[in-house]
């Protein structure tokens, strides 16, 4: 898998170069941010791509020196989150 990121966007490509998945976050306040968005192809679902792209939106927010929201905007990331604690 090739990253790529952006100033609110991960996105995640596969070994020919096809988009595989994407996560959105944004900085809601100052200084703290909320993962707005998770998307991964058809092709890639199942495959733990989605955990993958919040766990590297997280960890970018983290890098970043800023906060992440307690509940993120995402349902699909609240819940990552909350079970990966």
């Amino acid at each position: 898998m090739e990253w790529k990121i952006f100033n609110w966007r991960i996105e995640c490509f596969d070994g020919c170069g096809k988009k595989a998945g994407l996560v959105d976050f944004l900085e809601v306040s100052p200084q703290v941010y909320d993962i707005v968005h998770t998307e991964v192809s058809e092709a890639m679902r199942g495959r733990g791509l989605a955990g993958q792209l919040v766990d590297k939106a997280a960890e970018e927010i983290k890098d970043r020196g800023v906060h992440l929201v307690k509940t993120c905007s995402c349902s699909y990331a609240a819940q990552h989150l909350e079970k990966d604690g």
